[in-house]
């Protein structure tokens, strides 16, 4: 991969979504070969996220997550099914949400899997997301659980 500065906003999302298709939907593969050091990653998020998950005024509540970026699901089974009754897992590459089915097992019936799209709108998406991102599938957003 080369380095590059990218002006367009829209084609940055393009040459990132043009990028991930030649990603192979393995643990190592969303971690760019680096898949050795994904229990570091996990028990480091898990610390930061229950900040957020106590009681107290800031409290977010654990009915449902969204996984922007979900890729395979590396991140939705080890980090958020745990803590989480439902996680939507949103990412542009259609073969890794393909895979997610088959590598969240069991757990991936409490999963939905969104297609994410640069044509179509949809503003919770986007303010979820990102500024770029919006959902082709139809649901319900906020995801009533």
């Amino acid at each position: 991969m080369t380095s590059e500065v990218v002006e367009d906003e829209s084609q940055f999302y393009l040459k990132a979504e043009k990028y991930w298709k030649d990603v192979p939907p393995t643990v190592d593969g969303m971690l760019g070969g680096y898949g050795h050091i994904s229990n570091i990653d996990i028990n480091s998020s898990k610390k930061f996220l229950q900040r957020f998950l106590r009681e107290g005024p800031n409290r977010t509540g654990t009915n449902c997550a969204l996984d922007c970026g979900a890729g395979i699901g590396r991140i939705t089974k080890r980090l958020l099914l745990p803590l989480f009754k439902v996680v939507d897992m949103v990412d542009v590459t259609e073969d890794f949400l393909i895979k997610a089915k088959t590598y969240l097992g069991e757990e991936g019936r409490r999963v939905t899997l969104l297609i994410s799209t640069l044509l179509n709108s949809y503003e919770g998406a986007r303010q979820a997301c990102g500024p770029m991102a919006s959902l082709s599938s139809r649901t319900t957003w906020p995801r009533k659980v």
